[in-house]
């Protein structure tokens, strides 16, 4: 995380001395200018961009106490049944965290693209799944200011610039039976009159001019408001025709509202009416067009990928069917029924105040100024960031007067001044320090010296070590390299963070060591004590003392088998204290007890049974034949042996007299009782013969290693 300092006065005030004295140029503010068609501007906020930091999501989460219903309707599978009904399947929540709020949308079923179409796990019927949101999940979408459109500022007629929400025209469609004529045969209730593409009652304009208005804008907003009288005449292009009836309806008064067929044409070509949808649109379950040509073929089509059709208020071709702009940008009036989802929204308004205001960027000495913004009366305006460079230090905020040090907005501020002005770039260094941790080993011993890497654009200034987050600026130690090492011999939970000249500074990292203590009761260990960072595992070491063989460390005194063994792996988790586990040592397992074995040779290409006995061994000890120090063969008290196929060479063995716990056993002088042998190949002419015909007649030697 990256802070800025402002207080570190101690680090700044030789750097901005030099970097700060820039040439001056005095504030301009005039009077407010107009709005002209095409300009954009801010204004209302409403959910938009899905959250993504885990982090941020998690503390979203914590907040959240209860939930609303979106009352979205479902049906039981048919499309216009009028069986249709709001149902809980889709929920919301609204929380403010940290100055910004912020919307939880759960999804228990999809939503279907007909209202008609019955909710499901599956997402046949959804465009939720196609978009990357499922069911059973939750996302969370962030309130950001609405961006508007002018579309004719002589009349304050506006248009949001991006599809918003996805909604039906009309919740309910009931397709009567009795009516054959689809002109009039579609209706917005069982029983009733009402056809379904009539703007009057649509759901639409309900949620326009309810849920929407009260959501996206304040008092202050709805103020500046114009209630518009809207003509609702029906899709003309086809009058003449033979047949064929407009479906006029009455005039509407509304202050949010949706476009005509003739104000949609009204905006240019297909290009001008193409719109992108928000995430939280696609979360609603906005068709999303997907361009699904090759990579390499140039397309008209592939100009429309992520484009979303949405609807215009003009009643279309039949009861069934509303104008909208479709995907391409074309203007139809018969491309998707009145109860579809997959149709995004565009709000229009008309504002009785669009005085704008031009707020412009300075960044000199320094080039690449954000480009000047629109502000709309009574507005906010965001202010921007800016990639202008002043040798290492970048732009972090902006000053009404020139030479500032110090900024009067951060960028991201809002900035509210119904004035033409010039905001000046006020240089610095907004980034902090970058930390790297190295050093730490997998020491056996009792301190750690560890490594801080410190990169910074300005060079690092200070340090803070300590065993504890909090600290102040006594605690701070002058610093000028890129590199610090420090010794650690206590366990505990450290945390560094680094300084640079304008006063940054890097959010703690922390380390964590613990202390492993070894008991070796009496006898030998080296060393006593393992400081060893957390998650860096080191191996266990050996002990050693008189008439005992050591066995493994344990965590209780007093054990009698180990936890770990010598040589193990060990990653502490906490301070711990190990305690060695001792096994007596054998000497006289049996008076007379002795191995008996000798070098043999064998024939060659010979299949050879190997035996090696044992004599006067007790029945608690066994034989164990070893290769290479790995065990090949295991017997009991009084032989061992192991089949050698095809032997075309020699081979080196030891067999041990052992204990149930691998100790070797002695004899009464203190001898370990174990033999080297080595079993050697006749590989002489006459032997080669009489090799062979052992092996075509299976005549098989069965060497016996002993003494005789």
């Amino acid at each position: 995380m990256k802070k800025l300092k402002k207080s570190a006065a101690f680090f700044m005030a030789a750097l901005f001395a030099v970097l700060m004295i820039l040439p001056g140029t005095p504030s301009v503010k005039t009077e407010a200018a107009s709005f002209s068609d095409g300009d954009t501007f801010e204004y209302g906020y409403y959910p938009q961009s899905l959250v993504e930091d885990e982090s941020l999501v998690s503390a979203l989460d914590s907040l959240v106490t209860d939930s609303e219903s979106f009352g979205f309707f479902s049906g039981t599978g048919s499309r216009y049944d009028g069986n249709m009904s709001a149902g809980d399947f889709m929920t919301y929540s609204d929380v403010v965290y940290e100055g910004a709020e912020y919307r939880r949308v759960d999804i228990s079923s999809y939503r279907p693209y007909l209202t008609g179409l019955a909710a499901d796990d599956t997402g046949d019927n959804s465009y939720q799944d196609d978009n990357g949101y499922y069911v059973s999940a939750h996302y969370w979408f962030k309130f950001e200011p609405i961006i508007w459109k002018v579309v004719d500022a002589s009349s304050g007629l506006v248009l949001s610039e991006s599809v918003i929400d996805s909604q039906p025209f009309r919740s309910f469609v009931y397709r009567s039976p009795s009516v054959s004529d689809p002109k009039f045969s579609y209706l917005a209730a069982k029983g009733g009159s009402v056809l379904c593409a009539n703007y009057v009652s649509s759901n639409l304009r309900l949620f326009l001019n309810g849920d929407f208005s009260s959501l996206a804008f304040n008092d202050s907003e709805s103020v500046n408001t114009v209630t518009s009288v809207n003509d609702n005449t029906g899709f003309y292009s086809l009058s003449g025709v033979s047949g064929y009836e407009k479906l006029d309806f009455a005039d509407t008064e509304d202050s949010v509202f949706l476009l005509s067929y003739d104000e949609a044409q009204s905006l240019g070509d297909n290009e001008d009416r193409l719109a992108y949808p928000t995430d939280y649109a696609k979360c609603m379950g906005v068709y999303t067009y997907k361009y699904t040509g090759s990579s390499t073929e140039t397309s008209t089509y592939d100009a429309y990928d992520g484009v979303a059709a949405w609807w215009l208020r003009t009643a279309g071709s039949s009861s069934n069917f509303v104008c909208c702009v479709t995907n391409g940008g074309a203007v139809k009036e018969e491309f998707y029924p009145a109860s579809t989802t997959s149709c995004g929204v565009r709000p229009a308004m008309k504002l009785e105040n669009l005085e704008t205001y031009e707020i412009s960027f300075d960044v000199s000495p320094a080039s690449g100024a954000p480009q000047k913004l629109i502000k709309a009366k009574n507005q906010p305006l965001t202010l921007p960031t800016s990639e202008a460079k002043l040798g290492p230090l970048s732009v972090i905020g902006w000053s009404e007067q020139s030479g500032a040090e110090e900024p009067d907005y951060l960028t991201g501020d809002e900035f509210v001044k119904d004035e033409n002005t010039i905001l000046y770039a006020v240089f610095g260094d907004a980034d902090a320090p970058e930390i790297s941790v190295s050093g730490v080993t997998e020491n056996l011993s009792g301190s750690q010296t560890i490594t801080f890497t410190v990169s910074d654009n300005i060079g690092s200034a200070g340090y803070y070590f300590g065993s504890s987050p909090e600290f102040d600026e006594s605690d701070i130690t002058p610093f000028s390299d890129t590199e610090v090492s420090i010794e650690i011999n206590q366990s505990g939970t450290y945390y560094f963070t680094a300084f640079d000249s304008a006063g940054n500074y890097s959010e703690p990292i922390s380390v964590t060591f613990y202390l492993i203590s070894f008991d070796a009761d009496d006898g030998e260990v080296s060393p006593a004590e393992v400081l060893a960072k957390e998650g860096v595992s080191f191996v266990l070491p050996s002990a050693s003392k008189s008439d005992y063989t050591f066995k493994g460390w344990s965590y209780n005194r007093g054990a009698s088998s180990a936890d770990f063994a010598a040589g193990e792996s060990f990653t502490a988790t906490e301070d711990t204290s190990l305690y060695a586990v001792w096994q007596t040592v054998s000497y006289n397992p049996t008076a007379g007890a002795a191995l008996k074995v000798k070098s043999g040779e064998v024939d060659y290409r010979s299949t050879v049974t190997l035996i090696a006995n044992a004599l006067g061994v007790p029945d608690d000890y066994i034989l164990v034949l070893y290769e290479n120090g790995e065990e090949v063969a295991r017997g009991d008290n009084k032989s061992v042996s192991i089949v050698m196929n095809e032997m075309k060479s020699g081979r080196s063995f030891t067999v041990k007299v052992e204990d149930s716990l691998g100790n070797v056993a002695y004899d009464s002088s203190g001898n370990a009782l174990q033999k080297d042998i080595e079993v050697k190949v006749n590989t002489c002419f006459f032997a080669k013969i009489i090799s062979f015909f052992r092996c075509i007649f299976h005549r098989l030697p069965v060497v016996t290693l002993e003494e005789k």
